[in-house]
C-alpha cells in the first residue's frame, strides 16, 4: 500500500471517528437533545447527498483495487478526488458549526462552552497497536 493511500485512509478514519464520536456521544444521552447534537444532525441532514457521493467514490476506488488490470495512476487520481471531497466536507462542517455559533446569543455561547468543557467522555478500552504492512 503506498503512502498516499495510507495517509488518505488515516484522514478518512479520523474524520469518520470524529463525526461518529460526536454523534454517538450526543445520542448516548437520554436527556433533551443537546446543542452539539442538534448542530451535527443539522449538518448531516443538509449534506446527505455529499455523503452519498463520497460513498460512491469510495466504492469506485474499491472496484479499481479489485480490477485485474489495476491502473495505479487512475487509482491515485481517485484517491485524490476522495481526499478532496473529504476535506471539503470537513471544511463545510467546521464553517457550518462556526456559523451556528456566531448566531448564538452571548448566553447561548457561554452555555455551549460550559457543555463542551464539562463533557464526560466514556472510558476507552485498552489501546491496540496499529498494524502496518
Amino acid at each position: 500500500m503506498n503512502n498516499k493511500l495510507k495517509i488518505l485512509l488515516v484522514v478518512s478514519l479520523l474524520l469518520n471517528m470524529f463525526l461518529g464520536g460526536v454523534m454517538v456521544g450526543q445520542l448516548s444521552s437520554f436527556k433533551r437533545p443537546r446543542l452539539g447534537h442538534m448542530m451535527v444532525q443539522s449538518f448531516m441532514n443538509d449534506h446527505h447527498s455529499v455523503r452519498q457521493a463520497l460513498h460512491k467514490e469510495r466504492a469506485v476506488a474499491l472496484d479499481m483495487l479489485r480490477a485485474p488490470d489495476f491502473d495505479a495512476q487512475a487509482f491515485d487520481m481517485q484517491i485524490d478526488k476522495i481526499g478532496k471531497m473529504q476535506g471539503d466536507m470537513f471544511r463545510n462542517f467546521v464553517h457550518s458549526m462556526a456559523q451556528k455559533v456566531r448566531a448564538m446569543t452571548p448566553e447561548e455561547r457561554e452555555a455551549f462552552i460550559e457543555k463542551m468543557q464539562n463533557r464526560d467522555f466514556p472510558p476507552r478500552g485498552p489501546k491496540r497497536p496499529l498494524k502496518y504492512n
